[in-house]
């Protein structure tokens, strides 16, 4: 897992001569450090009224990736590490590609969403169909001669990203600057 966002560049130059003088750098960046994550966990955890296109149970994506939400401050700057594996890819987009397997499963129907065709329920339930399309199919035999859709297997998917799922750079560095604010009231006082 790579870097969500690294806050830094022009900002941090401003912010040691503010601090220079004090000698409280490390301690400084430590507070907004903190408040960035505290902003990160707190957004994650918003996106837990997003529900998932197939209308099936929640898999808690959002709620893990808050509670694994780290921010760790440096000479450089801030940095938050992607906390949870898909987070960077949800937020920036990308596309995924069938590396150990042959084929991606991407579910197609609510009872799909958030489990994988090794289960055992699935396991041995499952088989393979053509669609109009060409895709192959994985299905299920429902009640009667019903035929429910489950999988789609595909070599690779593109996601579009969607900044809006991280705290917008404005919250980020309003966060910044409240945190700087508290510092020096608590330390000039």
């Amino acid at each position: 897992m790579g870097k969500l966002v690294e806050i830094g560049g022009d900002a941090m130059p401003n912010i040691r001569a503010m601090v220079k003088k004090a000698g409280q750098l490390p301690r400084l960046m430590t507070n907004m450090a903190m408040g960035v994550e505290t902003l990160f966990k707190r957004h994650f955890r918003g996106q837990k009224s997003i529900k998932n296109k197939l209308g099936g149970k929640s898999t808690g994506f959002w709620a893990r990736a808050a509670r694994n939400t780290a921010a760790y401050a440096g000479h450089a700057g801030i940095e938050v590490p992607e906390p949870a594996k898909g987070v960077a890819l949800q937020v920036f987009g990308g596309t995924v590609t069938a590396r150990a397997k042959s084929a991606l499963t991407i579910p197609i129907s609510p009872l799909a969403h958030g489990r994988s065709t090794q289960e055992a329920d699935f396991k041995d339930r499952l088989f393979k169909l053509k669609s109009k399309k060409g895709n192959t199919i994985l299905a299920m035999k429902g009640s009667g001669d019903d035929i429910i859709p489950m999988f789609v297997l595909k070599k690779s998917a593109t996601i579009r990203g969607n900044r809006q799922l991280m705290p917008s750079d404005e919250a980020i560095t309003d966060q910044i600057g409240k945190e700087i604010d508290r510092y020096f009231a608590f330390t000039l006082s």
